[in-house]
């Protein structure tokens, strides 16, 4: 499980990106100006892969709407959960993420 992700489009600045995949995942609207940059993770290539990549991960706590799963067939359900009773599976680098933000570090860097 992780929190809604997704990729920048061409063109897409960060803040439009997390926004938008917001919306698209969560029915969720938050206003660009209200999202603040709380990570910054290099994640080194996968197996197989070639290039690195970077995720950058905000606070969203200025949503408006009622959240709701609009990628059933990506994801099973939608539910809360505290950092320190994280479901099982949950993607390793989220893990990785949430404790480096609850430890207010700033950027990390990722390899599998």
């Amino acid at each position: 499980m992780g929190p809604p992700a997704g990729k920048v489009e061409v063109g897409e600045p960060y803040l439009g990106a997390a926004v938008r995949e917001l919306r698209e995942e969560t029915g969720l609207d938050a206003d660009p100006a209200s999202l603040r940059l709380v990570h910054l993770l290099h994640r080194d290539p996968a197996p197989g892969d070639v290039w690195p990549w970077v995720g950058a991960f905000f606070d969203a706590s200025g949503m408006d709407g009622d959240p709701e799963n609009r990628e059933p067939e990506k994801s099973r359900a939608m539910e809360w959960h505290p950092v320190d009773a994280l479901p099982s599976p949950t993607v390793d680098y989220v893990e990785h993420v949430l404790s480096a933000v609850a430890d207010d570090v700033a950027y990390s860097e990722w390899r599998s």
